[in-house]
């Protein structure tokens, strides 16, 4: 009887550090930061795909100290302290409390304030998972976030998909995604983000933006 038991545990121990030394070398799908669950991409046949993350600094927890920006997100056009205040939330956002918040009380239609990732190196034929998310005060006017890319024939950038195209607040936090193959010619790609207008002369146009992420498929 003892020695039954002696082996049911010996058996017990072995089977125990068998998957704790299995758990870290298990492939893991991309975690969305919204709720912990997985946004692995399924294929035509049910199967899931495993994807990888190619935003840098997603959750603009991070920050360029000289810039103030979040770090691996550029203002090429300069928008920023001109057009648009820009600035990380830490009281608000979708998931924790760290998000992008972009302001403006410029009237002028057509006026985004161009904020864009780093640059992405992608192949044709590759296929992304867009999940973006977003929030708006009642007087932000058409913000959208574009996925852009670069033709390498024309040596020039174009709008590939927006995800989401022009929204008017006011809007809660809420989830946008959206699939994207890379088409022909194209060797880079980025996300911007396009805060727009205020609706009201003098009225200060809010938009949000957090857990902005572009899965690959792998």
């Amino acid at each position: 009887m003892i020695g039954n038991v002696k082996m049911m545990m010996m058996i017990f121990l072995v089977s125990t550090l068998l998957i704790v030394s299995l758990e870290p070398h298990t492939p893991l799908h991309a975690q969305n930061t919204t709720d912990g669950t997985s946004p692995n991409i399924k294929n035509s046949s049910g199967e899931v795909n495993k994807v990888v993350d190619t935003i840098r600094n997603p959750d603009f927890t991070s920050v360029n100290t000289t810039s103030g920006l979040p770090l691996y997100w550029s203002d090429s056009f300069g928008i920023c302290g001109t057009i648009f205040d820009c600035a990380t939330n830490t009281t608000d956002g979708w998931f924790s409390n760290d998000s992008f918040q972009l302001s403006t009380r410029n009237n002028t239609n057509n006026t985004w304030s161009w904020i864009s990732s780093q640059e992405i190196v992608v192949r044709p034929d590759e296929e992304y998972g867009i999940i973006t998310h977003m929030k708006l005060n009642e007087w932000a006017t058409q913000s959208h976030i574009m996925v852009e890319g670069f033709n390498n024939s024309t040596e020039e950038w174009y709008i590939i998909k927006q995800c989401p195209s022009g929204i008017n607040g006011p809007i809660e936090w809420k989830v946008f995604d959206c699939k994207v193959t890379v088409p022909t010619n194209t060797t880079a790609m980025v996300v911007t983000l396009n805060a727009g207008w205020s609706s009201q002369i003098n009225k200060n146009a809010i938009t949000t933006f957090d857990a902005i992420h572009a899965y690959k498929t792998i």
